[in-house]
């Protein structure tokens, strides 16, 4: 496994922590919703919908936090670029 492998791995994980994070707030505020209705738990109740949301983003790779650590290599000169779109052409062809 590449370094980069390893880094997305460990992100998609925190991702996953933050998932559960985001679901002990949701998961209070609608407990404590029933019981008392005040500004707090709404407060409780909207932040762990964006947290959750914000961590199944980077589960799922929609935020591609192995890209900002590890950019991708461009080729330096542009006859190697042309070889590289090429490879990379073939590469979505075979995924699909």
């Amino acid at each position: 496994m590449k370094p980069r492998d390893i880094f997305d791995i460990i992100a998609r994980s925190v991702g996953l922590v933050v998932v559960v994070y985001g679901l002990t707030y949701l998961l209070s505020a609608v407990l404590v919703m029933g019981v008392l209705e005040s500004e707090y738990e709404r407060y409780n109740g909207v932040f762990g919908f964006i947290v959750v949301i914000v961590g199944m983003l980077v589960v799922r790779g929609v935020i591609p936090v192995a890209n900002f650590a590890f950019p991708p290599e461009l080729p330096k000169t542009p006859d190697d670029r042309a070889e590289h779109s090429k490879q990379k052409d073939t590469d979505e062809a075979h995924r699909a």
